[in-house]
């Protein structure tokens, strides 16, 4: 519920940028009906009355998520690398 009611408010102001297509703000439509800015933000006060701070995790879930795209892509280069230099010796 919380990431619903999030994304709609982040998404609200780039729709009203005129950022996102229709699209979007079709899918978003349908997505309306399961929360509200008002219930996300309840949520994001409970989090933080239990110790949980939302930007303290949003950041290690970036950290973490950077670290393992840069070690798939350290892997997909190595590969290509590997498959590159087999093709060009033969």
């Amino acid at each position: 519920m919380v990431e619903t009611a999030v994304l709609h408010h982040y998404y609200d102001n780039m729709l009203d940028a005129g950022i996102c297509d229709r699209l979007a703000r079709k899918f978003l439509g349908k997505q309306r009906s399961r929360g509200s800015y008002g219930s996300a933000r309840h949520v994001l006060e409970q989090l933080a009355a239990a110790g949980i701070d939302f930007h303290d995790v949003t950041e290690q879930l970036e950290r973490e998520g950077l670290a393992k795209f840069e070690k798939s892509w350290s892997e997909l280069n190595a590969t290509i690398a590997t498959e590159l230099h087999g093709s060009l010796s033969q």
